[in-house]
């Protein structure tokens, strides 16, 4: 009976030892697909993240070139101002006209 015992014994070692093999390879393949899923979601990832900071280099590029026009336009009106006469001073002149004042008075 003990060499029954044994072939039992060696029939269920190599039993696991097939079962395991064949687990380690099913498992193995399912790693082997995660990862090339996880690579290919990085690739899109990265490609997005390219493009992301594409638009945001082109955002602040035209936010630039506007707050340039801004600032020019803001200084351009700075000079019209002080080039234009005082209001104040056609409100005099117009107030001596209507009191009548004349051309030397004025």
């Amino acid at each position: 009976m003990s060499a029954g015992w044994a072939v039992l014994f060696s029939t269920a070692i190599l039993s696991s030892m097939t079962a395991g093999g064949f687990v380690f390879f099913i498992m193995r393949r399912y790693l082997q697909r995660n990862e090339k899923m996880s690579q290919a979601a990085r690739e899109a990832l990265a490609q997005e993240l390219k493009a992301l900071a594409k638009a945001l280099h082109q955002s602040l590029e035209r936010l630039r070139a506007t707050e340039r026009r801004v600032r020019e336009l803001m200084e351009r009106q700075n000079r019209l101002e002080m080039m234009a006469p005082s209001t104040e001073r056609f409100k005099h002149g117009i107030a001596l006209v209507q009191r009548g004042a004349s051309a030397e008075e004025l």
